[in-house]
């Protein structure tokens, strides 16, 4: 459903990775998208590596689908960061999901710092049409060079 409103109401969740004893923040994901949704968020950001704690993801991977499943009940759109393998090669990367729970498009960071040594950096910016406005995707120390945001 297209939201009503002129201006995205955009939600953050600065929440900390390490701060559970558990493998991933599932749970805490699952609430703070909850909590956008029926705040009438159009979408929701999330920091780097906030997903799981361990082996890189898989696209597929259950945890992942789970967030694909909340959006869609909450009818939100949402940016989730952590470390994936696609096709045999690891990124830090960024997942747009949308209000139907797909996947909508990915963004993979570019600049690394601090990254795990096994992590491939990304190659292109990209714009990505939502139902309430277009938006780009950053990750990190990505934002320290402007320059990369004037190519789209």
């Amino acid at each position: 459903m297209k939201p009503t409103h002129k201006s995205p109401v955009i939600a953050v969740a600065q929440i900390r990775y390490f701060d559970t004893a558990k493998k991933n923040n599932i749970a805490k994901i699952e609430r703070y998208i909850g909590r956008a949704g029926r705040a009438g968020a159009d979408i929701i950001c999330f920091p780097e590596s906030c997903i799981h704690r361990g082996d890189f993801l898989q696209l597929n991977h259950a945890l992942v689908r789970a967030i694909c499943l909340a959006c869609e009940k909450n009818n939100i759109w949402a940016i989730v960061t952590d470390d994936f393998k696609i096709k045999g090669i690891s990124y830090t990367m960024s997942i747009l999901i949308d209000r139907k729970g797909k996947i909508k498009g990915s963004y993979r960071k570019i600049n690394l710092y601090g990254d795990s040594e096994e992590v491939t950096p990304g190659k292109k910016t990209f714009v990505f049409k939502t139902d309430f406005a277009k938006i780009g995707i950053a990750i990190c120390w990505d934002m320290a060079f402007p320059d990369l945001f004037m190519k789209i």
